[in-house]
């Protein structure tokens, strides 16, 4: 490997020090002529770094015989290089990568480039700059996009594809990036940097799901006409969103107390109004730091329940106040006027109305009320929808034959090796189409499918499987699940990013179930 230029070794090691046998630098990587321009050739390769083993015993040949490996340490602590020592003729080749420890590469000032390619830290912060990066632009383009569907339904039907689609896409990279990182937790025998490293990710990960939650808020909204909903259910299921519009700039706070008591509302609806009403709490603050609440209460007196949107904005004077429900009045130039007379329109829609309270220089606060429906009973005694399944009453039954179709090849591969270690027995396929083949030629108890595929999606696939193999049970895989398709009853099916625990109940209940037939 000497025999290389130092040009070709250095892409291989982007650290490496090339000494003679006095430990003299002759050669160094571009890492550290970056890094270290202080170090150059014909320095004394000690007066730079420390190292216990040239502390024990200063001969290099003995280091290259006895092929441990090695660390150096900067003078200012900082950097830690590890690696081996190799020889050829006269001459000593340090193959070293850096070693960030706890410290994360921007504070140590090091990136991509110092590190070779291989290097498993390499795709590690790869995928958590890509992922953040797709997060910032998602959060900048959400707020646009809600500011669009006002204008146009078609616009909002639009939105809610794209951002479905969207979510979709984002939590197959949280379930790959999620699964991985727990399969190499599992494996043990980890070093302490490794595992710290795979924590980190997992963390990031959480983040990013909290995100994708917000865009499935937009994307799962459907045309109703009025349900019974928990109000601050609701809002606490949406608040990754709401937080979102709110803006980074805004502290934004609940206090919420009505209490589990179901509302016939559009949900629709409601969601759209507090979206409004938090564009415009945002906007009043005009970039400035401030304060929105959303609070709800029962007045039991007037049968209403109350939901109040207040910001800590620059308010309104009394002229503005009196036009503010009226359609296309807005005070600004962009504006269209429709945000608050939307918010009046569903009110009143819903059986109740709305009204404001505001003071320059204060602030401003909308309030929604809406009928209490106070004789509609608890909605925990209404039916369980398709998605609920009952506790599992058996154990997990060993060799258990799974047809895993996932069209993201590691995905695929995490699922596998995570489902093979339950004591499953495992057949993977990329396409609907390889599924298939494989359920033409073999019986299968259960089939994992995702569900948005290229060409045959997973309800199509699961259709056809139920065709060639009538007791084949099936369970669905999604981070969206558009409107126009439709799962039947008896199907299972999970969210993505997989909850390995829910996992195991369904497949479970899918035990059962294939043991009764």
């Amino acid at each position: 490997m000497i025999d290389l230029s130092a040009e070709q070794i250095g892409v291989i090691f982007p650290a490496f020090i090339l000494v003679d046998g006095q430990a003299i630098v002759r050669e160094l990587g571009p890492s550290l002529r970056r890094i270290f321009p202080e170090l150059n050739a014909g320095d004394f390769l000690f007066d730079h770094f420390s190292s216990p083993a040239w502390e024990r015993d200063p001969c290099l040949d003995n280091w290259v015989e006895s092929g441990a490996p090695i660390k150096l340490h900067s003078r200012d602590e900082k950097f830690v290089l590890a690696g081996a020592v190799l020889k050829s003729g006269d001459r000593f080749l340090f193959a070293l990568s850096h070693m960030p420890a706890a410290r994360s590469l921007s504070e140590l000032n090091l990136n991509i480039a110092d590190f070779a390619h291989s290097d498993p830290i390499v795709a590690a912060y790869l995928q958590i700059g890509v992922l953040n990066g797709l997060l910032e632009e998602t959060k900048e383009n959400a707020f646009d996009l809600v500011k669009e569907r006002e204008r146009s339904v078609e616009l909002v039907s639009r939105i809610k594809a794209s951002a479905g689609f969207l979510a979709h896409d984002f939590n197959n990279l949280n379930s790959i990036i999620e699964l991985n990182c727990l399969n190499a937790l599992k494996a043990g025998h980890l070093p302490d940097d490794q595992e710290h490293r795979i924590r980190i990710i997992l963390d990031s990960v959480s983040r990013s799901i909290e995100i994708t939650k917000a865009l499935m808020i937009v994307a799962k909204q459907k045309n109703d006409s009025g349900s019974a909903e928990d109000i601050d259910e609701l809002i606490c299921e949406s608040w990754p969103y709401f937080r979102m519009i709110a803006g980074p700039r805004t502290a934004l706070v609940s206090d919420l107390s009505i209490g589990p008591l179901p509302i016939k509302v559009s949900r629709n609806g409601l969601v759209n109004c507090l979206t409004s009403l938090l564009m415009n709490a945002r906007e009043a603050m005009d970039g400035n730091a401030g304060t929105v609440s959303i609070s709800t209460r029962l007045d039991r007196a007037s049968g209403m329940v109350v939901i109040e949107v207040a910001d800590t904005g620059f308010g309104m004077d009394a002229s503005v106040l009196e036009a503010a429900f009226e359609p296309f009045f807005s005070t600004k130039e962009t504006g269209n006027g429709v945000g608050l007379a939307s918010v009046m329109d569903f009110a009143r829609e819903m059986g109740g109305d709305s009204d404001l309270a505001s003071v320059p220089g204060e602030g401003t606060q909308v309030r929604i009320r809406l009928p209490a429906n106070l004789g509609m009973g608890n909605r925990a005694d209404e039916e369980a929808g398709p998605g609920v399944v009952r506790q599992s009453q058996r154990s997990l039954t060993d060799g258990l034959s799974i047809l895993l179709v996932e069209d993201e090849p590691y995905a695929l591969e995490a699922l596998a090796e995570l489902l093979v270690d339950e004591g499953y027995r495992v057949v993977p396929a990329e396409s609907a189409g390889s599924a298939m083949s494989l359920l033409a030629a073999e019986t299968f108890d259960l089939l994992l499918t995702d569900v948005i595929m290229p060409g045959t999606d997973g309800m199509k696939l699961a259709t056809e499987a139920i065709r060639l193999q009538p007791g084949i049970r099936v369970m669905l895989m999604s981070g969206y699940m558009p409107e126009y398709l439709e799962m039947r009853p008896e199907w299972l099916f999970i969210r993505k990013p997989l909850d390995v625990d829910v996992l195991r109940l369904l497949i479970g209940s899918a035990t059962d179930l294939v043991s009764e037939g």
